[in-house]
């Protein structure tokens, strides 16, 4: 991921995930031991998967370099899962103002 840029970041669990029993999911960037962003993921059943759009103002807000990622799972039944924790490296970006 790139500062300064609109990505949309997906996550995917395969088959063995019953979309069914997923009311909703937020992921969880950290950075510095400090939690940077946290997004609701939006649910695509179609495709078994999850994602989040960042806006340009959310990724200027990370500093370059590596950051921890983690999706939290919260079940129709009242339970919650998460995934294991990610890293992802933050790259720089020459022009790190927002765009006009």
């Amino acid at each position: 991921m790139t500062r300064g840029t609109t990505p949309t970041l997906t996550f995917s669990f395969g088959d063995d995930v019953d979309m069914s029993l997923i009311d909703y999911a937020e992921l969880t960037i950290r950075q510095q031991l400090k939690n940077k962003l946290i997004k609701r993921l939006a649910k695509d059943v179609e495709n078994n998967a999850f994602y989040v759009y960042l806006s340009e103002k959310e990724t200027l807000s990370l500093e370059s370099g590596d950051c921890q990622i983690q999706v939290k799972i919260k079940l129709t039944d009242g339970g919650i899962v998460a995934s294991s924790i990610e890293t992802l490296t933050v790259n720089e970006i020459l022009n790190g103002g927002v765009m006009l």
